[in-house]
Parts: C-alpha cells; structure tokens; sequence
C-alpha cells in the first residue's frame, strides 16, 4: 500500500492548511516548541512541510509512522514527544497536541496532554463536542480565540 501510495504522491500533492506556516512559524518565533506526530512516514512528512517552506530544522520533533511502533489512537504514539519535552522541562500540563481526526483526541487525552480540534479533516465540531473534544475551524480561528 505504501509503495502504491509513493506512486501516485506527485499526481495528489497534499496541501497545507490555510494560515498553517504563518502559525507554526509565530509560535516557533514566540519560543514555542512546535512538533508533528503524523500518521503519514517521516520521509514523507519532511518533504512536504520543507516544499511548503515550513521550517522542518526547527520543529523538535517529526515523528511519522514508520518511525515508532505506537499508532494513535494508542496514547504510547506521544512517548517520544513527551519525553523530548520533559528533558526541557516541559511538563505533560504544557502540552497541546492539535489534530484533526478523532483517533487524535482519544491518543493525546489517554497520553494526559491537551487536545485541539480543527475541523479540517473529516470531523466536525459536533463530533469533537460529543466526545469531550475542543474544536476550531482553523489553526488562526484557535489562537484568535487565546486558546
């Protein structure tokens, strides 16, 4: 599946969500650890954010599935991350995991870290409100709201 993936990944290039650079690149301007824990694989994830001019050397983490043998919605998907964050006294209270699927939601509450719905994805906000879930439309619309 993944090599029929790969195959095809120039005819469906994945796109960044609107205003994504500009938040990832104010938070990680304002001293804020900025990560990604994805389902897709790390080589895949880099080369994507580097196309879209994320600042891939300054993100802690990229952590991609074929990395780590924990898949959310297993909360073990987030060792690594926490541990990362630990080391810089970075406490699991100070974390914010933002996902689009609810298999995010259940990993990140059942790893003991906060979790930020956007709607982007294939749920809505009345899924992620049924499930206990905080949910934005956007990345923007969150900070705009002091999250």
């Amino acid at each position: 599946m993944l090599k029929a993936n790969l195959s095809i990944e120039d005819e469906f290039p994945k796109q960044p969500l609107q205003d994504s650079l500009a938040v990832v690149n104010d938070l990680i301007s304002k001293g804020i650890k900025v990560g990604i824990v994805t389902s897709s694989t790390h080589a895949l994830a880099a080369k994507d954010l580097a196309k879209w001019g994320f600042p891939v050397d300054d993100f802690f983490l990229i952590q991609g599935s074929d990395t780590v043998s924990a898949h959310k919605p297993d909360p073990a998907v987030f060792n690594k991350a926490i541990a990362i964050l630990a080391a810089d006294n970075i406490q699991k209270n100070e974390i914010l995991y933002i996902g689009d699927a609810l298999m995010d939601y259940f990993a990140a509450r059942d790893a003991g870290i906060d979790f930020l719905g956007v709607t982007t994805g294939l749920v809505d906000n009345k899924a992620f409100n049924a499930t206990g879930a905080l949910s934005y439309q956007s990345l923007t619309h969150a900070l705009s709201q002091n999250i």
